[in-house]
Order: structure tokens, then C-alpha cells, then sequence
């Protein structure tokens, strides 16, 4: 039976609690992942994740546009939007990161990290060797 040590990621990019949204949006981006580990002093602290993200982005009221023939135009003078938008951007790891996330042992089976994935309803678990 398989571990979480056979089959998990070692190239794990973490970031700052510092790190930006638009930081972590661009490395989610270039690195085609999901889920980014906050670390602080070497310690674990959160995630943050694209769910993490969209719910941080749904706080922002939807701009007023035109349908003009097949092409929308945003009307960028909505104060209310741009002020959400401008703090909304300036969000960072810590203020939009999760601390609730599956920690599992590389010596954990797959078939009970799967379960336990599933019946958390999370996307990921994230591994610790045996020492933490």
C-alpha cells in the first residue's frame, strides 16, 4: 500500500505571510498550483488556497457595465469598486490564508488520506515527516 511519502510534491514553494495577493496570484499562476503553504520562521502558519482567494474576491461588489452590441464596458467610476478592489489587493497571506488543513505523516497509507480529504472537504492534505 502506498504512502504519502510515494506519492507526495518535495518541490513545495511557500511563501511569507508578508506575500501579497497579487504575489500569490501571479506565483499560482506561473507555478500552475493551487494551494501555497504560509510560513513564518520556518513554522507552518496557514495555506493559502485558490478557494482562499475567491472568497476574499467575492467581498467586491460586481462593477456597473454596458452591453454595447457583444462587448461589455466596465464603468470604472464606480467609487464603492474601485475602493473595494484597491483593498482587496492589498491583502496578504495571513489576512487571507486558512489555518484549517489536513496534516498527515509521510508514513500515512493514501487510501486514508483520500477519505479523510473527502470527508474534510478539502482539495490537498499537506505532509509532515515524522519529526513535524
Amino acid at each position: 500500500m502506498k504512502t504519502a511519502f510515494d506519492v507526495m510534491n518535495t518541490d513545495v514553494i511557500k511563501i511569507k505571510k508578508e506575500t501579497s495577493l497579487k504575489e500569490i496570484i501571479d506565483i499560482m499562476k506561473e507555478k500552475e498550483i493551487g494551494v501555497l503553504p504560509v510560513i513564518d520562521n520556518e513554522i507552518l502558519i496557514g495555506v493559502v488556497s485558490r478557494d482562499d482567494i475567491l472568497m476574499k474576491q467575492e467581498e467586491a461588489p460586481i462593477p456597473p457595465v454596458i452591453a454595447f452590441w457583444d462587448v461589455l464596458i466596465t464603468l470604472p467610476t464606480n467609487k464603492q469598486f474601485v475602493e473595494k478592489i484597491k483593498k482587496i489587493s492589498g491583502y496578504s497571506a495571513a489576512e487571507i490564508m486558512s489555518t484549517y488543513y489536513l496534516k498527515v505523516k509521510t508514513s500515512d497509507k493514501v487510501d486514508k488520506i483520500v477519505t479523510d480529504i473527502i470527508e474534510k472537504k478539502l482539495g490537498f492534505a499537506i505532509v509532515f515527516d515524522e519529526n513535524d
